[in-house]
Formats: structure tokens, C-alpha cells, sequence
């Protein structure tokens, strides 16, 4: 009879550990996702706050705005830039892809009725992700 109980302390301490286990790898998945998400956000923050664009020039023939784009500074390679169009009512958006090297120009078009307002933010592709910059470059037109 006293085997028995023996027995089941050793498997109770069994389960326990394994429990624990099981916790502390469910708890490192959380945390290394955490760790991994944040440290490619601040590395496009850094990247954003580098690079520098212009707007040449913004034009308007009828309804198509023909926008030119220059990039004037940073060392990291973009994505892309997103180019937005402004009305009173509506926003039209363009991605002009690819990277530019410090002082190219690339230039785009877009449709819209009556734009007001004109800007770009550059953009990285991270693990598949668009992160776009938050210091957008904008023009009145």
C-alpha cells in the first residue's frame, strides 16, 4: 500500500513539471513575437526619420495631377513611396515603387477631380509587412 503513494507523488511531480514546461514555452512565443514585432518597428522608425523627400513639382492638366518626387536624403534603402491626392471629398492613392537613390526623381499620375493638396511618405516592406512613415511631405496646389 505505501508504494502506491509513492507512486502517485512521482507522477503528480511529473505532471507538474511538464505543466510548467508547457507555460514557459507559451510564454516565450508571446514574448519573442513581442521582441521580434518591436525591434522592426523601431528599426523603419529610425529609417523614416533618415529619409528626406521632396516634391518637385505638382501638376494639374483636367482631372489628372502629375507628381514628381525627389528624394533628397537618407542612407537606407525604401520601399517605395506612396503618393496621396487630395479633393474636398475624396483621397486618391498611388505607389510608386521601388527605391530611389538620394537626388533621383521619379514621377507619377493619378485621376481626381478638383485636388487641393498633395503628399508622400516613403514606406519599407519588413517580413512582408508595409510600414508606412508617419512624416508626410505635403504640397497645396
Amino acid at each position: 500500500m505505501q508504494n502506491k503513494k509513492g507512486l502517485s507523488d512521482v507522477v503528480t511531480t511529473v505532471i507538474i513539471v511538464a505543466l510548467s514546461l508547457v507555460a514557459i514555452g507559451i510564454v516565450w512565443v508571446v514574448i519573442n513575437n513581442l521582441i521580434s514585432d518591436n525591434t522592426a518597428s523601431i528599426s523603419s522608425s529610425g529609417d523614416c526619420l533618415m529619409t528626406n523627400l521632396e516634391i518637385v513639382s505638382a501638376s494639374l492638366d483636367g482631372t489628372t495631377l502629375s507628381a514628381v518626387v525627389k528624394r533628397i536624403g537618407g542612407d537606407s534603402e525604401i520601399s517605395g513611396v506612396r503618393v496621396y491626392a487630395y479633393n474636398s471629398t475624396s483621397t486618391v492613392v498611388k505607389d510608386i515603387i521601388g527605391n530611389f537613390v538620394v537626388g533621383e526623381q521619379k514621377s507619377t499620375t493619378l485621376t481626381i477631380v478638383n485636388p487641393t493638396k498633395v503628399s508622400v511618405t516613403p514606406y519599407f516592406v519588413i517580413d512582408n509587412k508595409e510600414s508606412y512613415c508617419p512624416n508626410a511631405i505635403e504640397k497645396d496646389l
